[in-house]
């Protein structure tokens, strides 16, 4: 009888991703019209959830494309763009995009990933060095920071609303650098063998992120 009840219990599906991928990008769209399939979360770095992925302890993750490996498989899921949040206090007359960027006290993410490479190089082609005032361990800590009113972020855009319209968003092309095209990726021996019910979950993760990313699209363009 035990035995039966498992066979019958609904597959629970392990997606694994950064903290702020899973907050700011995923949650959002798991809140359309998704299926409610059974769905566990897991914050993880992404050299983490692309081992777990191969080795098959998650059945899915979100990455960077460049991230994937060759054992596995993975579809394109929408690019992640980033601005400059600056709380009304620290706001100017004029804002150039070297003042907003190295000029004002800024939060940013702990340690030497590409992220901060890339954010350091684009303050050397302005003749200036990115050097935040605030270390964090996540995006999600920047943005807190900036709430204070004290610190200004480099964020992704689409978290930009959780700030409300007292900050000020700096949005400029030499930033598209910055921006991470995202897969959601799996293990092909998964899919074969969980079936109809693994592409489902597959599709069902597809089809809600790109929705929420049209929405997104929209209302930046509104």
């Amino acid at each position: 009888r035990f035995a039966e009840i498992q066979r019958q219990e609904e597959k629970c599906w392990a997606v694994g991703a950064g903290n702020s991928v899973l907050q700011w990008w995923l949650m959002p769209a798991l809140s359309t019209d998704a299926p409610l399939l059974r769905w566990s979360m897991e914050t993880l770095r992404t050299t983490a959830t692309v081992a777990r992925v191969a080795d098959e302890r998650l059945d899915f993750g979100i990455v960077r494309e460049d991230a994937l490996r060759e054992s596995l498989r993975g579809e394109s899921i929408g690019t992640i763009r980033y601005a400059i949040a600056i709380p009304e206090r620290l706001r100017r007359r004029t804002m150039p995009l070297k003042v907003a960027l190295t000029e004002l006290p800024h939060a940013g993410i702990r340690g030497n990933g590409q992220f901060n490479d890339r954010l350091k190089t684009v303050a050397g082609e302005l003749g200036a060095a990115f050097l935040p005032k605030l270390t964090c361990d996540s995006l999600l800590l920047c943005l807190a920071a900036v709430r204070t009113g004290r610190y200004a972020a480099v964020l992704p855009t689409h978290a930009m609303s959780d700030l409300g319209d007292s900050v000020e968003v700096i949005e400029s092309a030499e930033l598209d650098v910055l921006a991470r095209p995202m897969a959601l990726v799996w293990n092909p021996r998964s899919i074969e063998t969980l079936g109809a019910e693994a592409e489902k979950a597959r599709a069902t993760l597809v089809r809600a992120r790109r929705a929420e990313a049209r929405k997104w699209e929209g209302e930046l363009a509104s």
